[in-house]
């Protein structure tokens, strides 16, 4: 690729809003494009806006939202090396991808 990296300039922003850890979202995203992470905020590789805007969609759904519900009212824990979510909104009891790079970032960030 030459040298070329995407600055995602916002990530500490998003993930805030999102209340993630941030290295969760980088993790994600360079797992979802195949790429490699530098520093806290570059992925390696010229990745188009539309194209990261559908990746972090899917992130969403995955982390963020209820998957009864869809409201994002969700509090992380880890039970032996489950990651679950139990749901602010319905009370319901998300399990979560704790084997993908990022589900290890919300693992190793909740111990």
């Amino acid at each position: 690729m030459n040298g070329v990296k995407t600055n995602i300039v916002n990530v500490d922003d998003i993930a805030e809003h999102l209340r993630v850890p941030s290295l969760a979202l980088m993790k994600w995203f360079c797992a979802e494009l195949g790429a490699n992470m530098e520093k806290t905020s570059l992925i390696k590789g010229n990745h188009a806006y539309d194209i990261l805007l559908k990746h972090l969609d899917k992130f969403i759904l995955r982390y963020v939202c209820c998957q009864n519900c869809k409201y994002p009212e969700l509090k992380m824990k880890v039970e032996g090396k489950d990651l679950l979510s139990v749901c602010n909104s319905c009370g319901t009891t998300n399990k979560h991808d704790a084997m993908h790079k990022a589900g290890k970032v919300f693992v190793n960030d909740l111990k």
